[in-house]
């Protein structure tokens, strides 16, 4: 939980799950998602309980590589909350153009329940390198 005069939090890329696919750094820096990892959910967690109020997930990527053009994919990383284990409240789709570092962000509401930030893919190769939770005033 975020402590109440703590209203951020960094989460390092070894406090999240994986899917078959990825695989983390030998450093723990980062979670790379290759060519071997499905599209679709390919990070998840850490499960932390907020407390009720408005935040801001930020997840730091680098993208390495997107889908051949003729593959007719619109290469896209999409971000998600979930909560409780189940249920969805917040989710964004951003398409990805180019290789590089990218800051994706999603803002959502809590109820003070399990919170889970997950990250998708479509067509893409990336490193995630953690994610920043801001509570909003």
């Amino acid at each position: 939980m975020l402590a109440p005069d703590n209203r951020s939090q960094r989460f390092s890329a070894r406090a999240f799950h994986l899917t078959p696919g990825a695989t983390r750094a030998h450093d723990d820096s980062g979670i790379a998602v290759g060519g071997e990892a499905a599209d679709g959910i390919v990070i998840y967690g850490p499960y932390r309980r907020l407390m009720p109020g408005r935040y801001r997930v930020s997840h730091l990527i680098d993208v390495v590589t997107l889908a051949a053009p003729a593959a007719s994919i619109e290469p896209a990383i999409e971000i998600d909350i979930v909560v409780d284990g189940a249920r969805q409240t917040a989710v964004k789709k951003y398409p990805v153009a180019g290789c590089g570092p990218i800051e994706l962000e999603l803002e959502f509401q809590s109820d003070g329940s399990v919170t889970e930030f997950r990250v998708g893919k479509t067509g893409v190769e990336f490193v995630h390198k953690g994610a920043l939770v801001n509570q909003l005033l």
